[in-house]
């Protein structure tokens, strides 16, 4: 049983779990080290001298909406039988505009030109289609790796961000393969997540169980959950 369960979901798609959007900016600043130099006439003398250090600066959304249909179905290998489903799902929300005040460090800059938007994924095989992130009012061609260090697989893509810029809306569908669950990370300051499936006896697991479960009878089997 457990091999041909393992066969249908090494096709169709294994556990999901969705985490971002996250805002990636890199940026420099200046540290000074008291170092020994060497000067023209032989002597050697402390200095304190400035160096340029590269970094990267993460920014969370402040808002985080996640609405999604997820639709179980059977497979079967032989004699045995498991569920999996295809999720539709849509991401959207907001990110305020960057700020590297809270660094702390003197002159840091933004390279605003090198930002990145990045989206960690469990399975990337079970995406159908070829994905895109509305970002501000643009669609953005997303690439294949999350480029968070250890999250492994994923997505991002190098938006547009101008130095004293506003907030940026962002957007993303995708229709989703998977089995056994599905997980959303909730990274905005402010988390929202509906989601609604035939499925009659969902189970919830993490640190944030649904506020509200509501099944409608006007959709047969329809069992929206509100996180």
């Amino acid at each position: 049983h457990d091999v041909a369960v393992g066969e249908i979901t090494q096709a169709w798609g294994k556990s999901q779990r969705l985490l971002g959007p996250v805002l990636v900016v890199p940026y420099t600043y200046k540290m000074s080290k008291e170092e020994w130099v060497l000067k023209p006439d032989g002597r050697s003398v402390r200095e304190d001298t400035w160096r340029t250090i590269a970094a990267e600066a993460f920014f969370l959304p402040e808002q985080l909406d996640g609405n999604g249909d997820l639709d179980p179905s059977a497979r079967a290998r032989g004699i045995y039988t498991t569920h999996v489903y295809a999720a539709k799902l849509r991401i959207a929300g907001r990110f305020a505009a960057p700020d590297a005040a809270f660094t702390g460090l003197p002159a840091t800059e933004l390279q605003w030109n090198r930002a990145r938007v990045c989206f960690a994924l469990s399975d990337l095989r079970g995406t159908r289609e070829a994905l895109t992130v509305k970002w501000a009012g643009e669609d953005v061609l997303l690439q294949p790796g999350a480029r968070l260090e250890g999250f492994g697989a994923g997505l991002h893509a190098p938006v547009k961000l101008a130095a004293g810029g506003g907030a940026v809306d962002f957007a993303l569908e995708l229709t989703l393969n998977g089995s056994d669950k599905l997980t959303v990370v909730p990274l905005g300051r402010k988390t929202n997540v509906k989601l609604a499936s035939s499925w009659r006896d969902p189970g919830f697991s993490g640190s944030f169980l649904p506020v509200t479960r509501e099944e409608l009878r006007s959709q047969v089997g329809r069992t929206p959950i509100k996180a």
